[in-house]
């Protein structure tokens, strides 16, 4: 079903006042207020029907005090429309997720030559924040929270210093960077950064198989772009109807357009004012039956001889790792065969090709449809016609 916006709107005039906000010490029932408060706002989601975003804001509260580790506080808000009115926490740098606290999610292999984490925050409203000097940074065991390894936060690089990303000669950032590396650590094991007075990241596992979820998350994703077949259990708790399926009633056409001509292909000659026209000049009645498989991208799904990029990245990782790959599986219909699943997946892909492949030996640039998805229509109900 179409996303739509719940809620309300939060009230940003008593949310972006400093008095809002009240920080009981529990222990010693001193009240500390902000002195500043900073606001960062973007969008998270917009709602299909009624055209709504949703925003997602981050307020920093600026004290007049650090908080004393280990105590209690209570955060009091006045006045602001949020659901509960009061929130606690223990100020544990240990214990507390920083978001300034950036590490690697997928992990490290033990022999990774390479493992560097990085500390900055923009602060919105507050702009850049600069982190005082000769500070250090610990790894510390994920469960027990032993420090297992200590080093320096080294400043990286200089919020005012353009950078070349996007060619915009402009930081991104638009705040300082620190790095903080423990490259030297190969011992296996759940670990996590932490700061005295910021906190700590995510978990971070170093092991052999790291990269693994990583790698088959990925190549899982190629099932579920997979066109013209049913989605689902047991090889995902996704659900996904077969598609643009013949036996369902959906027909292919051939057109006489070419990938040279087509604005999704080439457009060699320059003739293709948008991605559908040619294609549509060249339309016949010709139908196609056998145009079925091939992956879907993009939110939409064509089946474009591009894709077969994808194909020969798989080959090529399978004959630079053909003893890791080989043992490697992530639950697709074809891993009980008695091929490596990265072989599998390529044939999928190359298989559309062949099956369109005409009598005297050429090969068709696969299936595109009459315009963009329409608003609202999933894949199994498409009303647009096949080419």
């Amino acid at each position: 079903t179409p996303e739509t916006v719940s809620g309300d709107k939060l009230d940003m005039l008593f949310s972006t006042m400093p008095q809002s906000y009240v920080i009981t010490d529990e222990s010693t029932g001193e009240k500390i207020i902000p002195q500043e408060l900073y606001l960062k706002s973007k969008v998270s989601g917009r709602g299909m029907t009624d055209g709504q975003v949703t925003m997602e804001h981050y307020i920093y509260l600026k004290l007049p005090k650090t908080l004393t580790e280990g105590n209690t506080y209570i955060v009091t808000f006045n006045g602001i429309n949020v659901q509960t009115e009061t929130v606690s926490f223990v100020a544990d740098a240990k214990a507390m997720r920083s978001e300034a606290i950036h590490t690697n999610q997928v992990g490290h292999r033990p022999d990774d030559l390479s493992k560097l984490a990085y500390l900055s925050i923009w602060l919105g409203t507050g702009g850049n924040y600069t982190y005082q000097q000769d500070m250090k940074f610990h790894l510390i065991k994920d469960d027990t929270g032993d420090v297992v390894y200590t080093g320096d936060v080294q400043f990286t690089f200089d919020h005012a210093k353009p950078e070349n990303f996007g060619g915009k000669g402009s930081n991104q950032t638009y705040t300082d960077v620190y790095t903080m590396d423990y490259s030297s650590v190969t011992a296996p094991g759940m670990y996590r950064l932490y700061i005295d007075n910021i906190g700590c990241s995510y978990p971070i596992e170093i092991s052999d198989t790291a990269w693994d979820k990583a790698f088959t998350t990925v190549m899982k994703g190629f099932y579920h772009m997979r066109g013209s077949v049913d989605l689902g259990a047991p090889y995902s708790d996704f659900e996904r109807p077969r598609d643009h399926h013949p036996d369902d009633g959906f027909k292919i056409y051939q057109s006489t357009c070419t990938l040279m001509d087509s604005g999704n292909g080439l457009n060699a000659r320059g003739t293709d004012t948008g991605n559908f026209g040619n294609l549509l000049k060249g339309a016949t009645d010709v139908l196609v039956p056998e145009a079925i498989g091939g992956y879907q991208d993009a939110g939409d799904w064509d089946r474009r001889i591009q894709h077969l990029e994808a194909t020969i990245r798989m080959l090529d990782l399978l004959i630079d790792f053909p003893e890791r790959l080989s043992t490697l599986t992530w639950n697709i219909p074809e891993s009980d065969n008695d091929l490596p699943d990265i072989i599998d997946e390529a044939i999928f892909g190359v298989d559309f090709y062949k099956r369109l492949q005409t009598e005297d030996g050429g090969i068709r640039g696969g299936l595109e449809f009459s315009s963009h998805p329409s608003d609202g229509e999933p894949s199994w109900m498409d009303s647009q016609t096949g080419y």
